[in-house]
């Protein structure tokens, strides 16, 4: 009886002893997994995240013993996405780099890093942004749009990304939803110091009323030329060519004072060629009934495809001395 008792024991003490070992193994299996992250975190992240990974899975199973050695490698991980998706950023790989971050956040709200998680989260829109210009750059504008809008859902308040959006309905001649969206840009970097992205809005947008402006006098609707070029005046008042298709405007309704105002103030912003200007000039003093302010304007005609006309009026219109 005494025999079996003894027996039992060292049966008892083995099983005691295996499992110490057992631990151990398992421990030092965990430790050296945590280790070799550390010598592959500057190496091949990839490979690293396995490795902590690996070393959390063991900790787990240790249970209680292993929790120290977990939370460590738990604060390695979210740091560490963030570089690996930093690393695409870097090699402009932006789609691939948006999945990375996005993975980061999910990684760092699970393990509690609220700095890495607003870092990773702050990032994307720029992403999505420089995703949206490179489709631009194709003239694939609904993916742009598409892009630039996702990159507004997580910062509402991203000036780019408005700037984006106006580029895309310039393009698709959606003049409306240009000026909502410029309009926006301006609004939302004229608190900024440099003000670049106002100031391109506001070049981009004057442009582009001032040459609708000129297509639709082309086309005889008149009314409509001038409203769209006293909106480019709200962007930008000092384009010389807009007070000047204004001026024909204001001339083919019979807007006489209205037109020689708008033609003195292109001949103040032009520095090249007045010729034209000074056209618009005489008919609106001749339709004002300034007979000698028509002949000074005529006069300065001097070449273009007016010179003839103005000619003919100094010569037998006006009788100019």
């Amino acid at each position: 009886m005494k025999f079996i008792k003894n027996l039992n024991l060292i049966f008892t003490l083995s099983i005691l002893s295996f499992s110490l070992i057992s631990f151990s193994q398992t421990l030092n299996e965990a430790g050296e997994a945590f280790n070799n992250a550390i010598s592959l975190s500057e190496t091949d992240k990839e490979k690293a995240i396995e490795a902590y990974n690996t070393c959390i899975e063991i900790c787990n199973s240790i249970g209680e013993e292993g929790e120290e050695l977990k939370e460590k490698a738990e604060k390695q991980l979210p740091g560490l996405y963030y570089k690996s998706a930093k690393e695409l950023y870097k090699q402009k790989k932006m789609e691939e780099a948006v999945k990375a971050f996005e993975k980061t956040i999910e990684i760092a709200k699970k393990y509690n890093d609220v700095k890495t998680e607003k870092s990773a989260y702050n990032i994307i829109p720029q992403l999505y942004n420089s995703i949206g210009s490179s489709y631009y750059k194709e003239k694939d504008y609904d993916k742009a749009l598409l892009n630039f809008n996702k990159a507004l859902e997580m910062k509402p308040d991203y000036a780019k990304a408005y700037f984006g959006k106006g580029l895309v309905f310039k393009k698709k001649g959606e003049l409306d939803k240009m000026k909502e969206a410029m309009d926006k840009a301006i609004e939302l970097d004229e608190i900024t110091e440099s003000k670049k992205i106002a100031n391109k809005a506001k070049t981009v947008s004057g442009k582009a009323f001032v040459n609708s402006g000129a297509k639709a006098l082309q086309k005889g609707s008149t009314e409509n030329a001038i409203k769209l070029l006293l909106i480019s005046l709200d962007y930008n008042n000092k384009n010389a060519n807009a007070y000047y298709y204004l001026t024909s405007a204001y001339n083919k309704q019979s807007r006489w004072v209205d037109a020689i105002s708008s033609a003195n103030k292109a001949l103040e912003l032009e520095q090249k060629n007045k010729a034209n200007i000074y056209f618009e000039l005489g008919r609106a003093q001749e339709g004002n009934g300034n007979k000698e302010a028509a002949c000074s304007a005529y006069k300065k005609v001097n070449s273009g495809p007016n010179h003839e006309a103005a000619k003919h009026q100094i010569t037998h219109v006006l009788k100019c001395n």
